[in-house]
């Protein structure tokens, strides 16, 4: 399933995650179910200011019974157990 973050999700910088040393990921949209996601957006390296269209695939710690009702915000928000660009 396909996943849009919101105008307000993207203004409250819900599409947007800081991943410490190894940089920040803005999330265009999400695609994925259950507890496996893969985010498509742009990474920028803590190494180089160039940004780079990159996917983040990221495991979700639990899975939500009812993540079809969930935005992109709130899934793309929630505790990851691993990730992975």
């Amino acid at each position: 399933m396909v996943k849009e973050f919101t105008e307000q999700e993207i203004l409250q910088g819900k599409n947007h995650v800081d991943l410490g040393e190894a940089g920040d990921f803005t999330a265009d949209y999400l695609e994925g179910e259950g507890k496996h996601w893969i985010a498509h957006g742009t990474y920028t390296t803590s190494m180089s200011d160039q940004d780079r269209e990159e996917t983040l695939a990221f495991f979700l710690e639990e899975n939500p019974e009812n993540i079809e009702d969930m935005s992109a915000g709130e899934i793309f928000n929630m505790a990851w157990d691993i990730w992975e660009i």
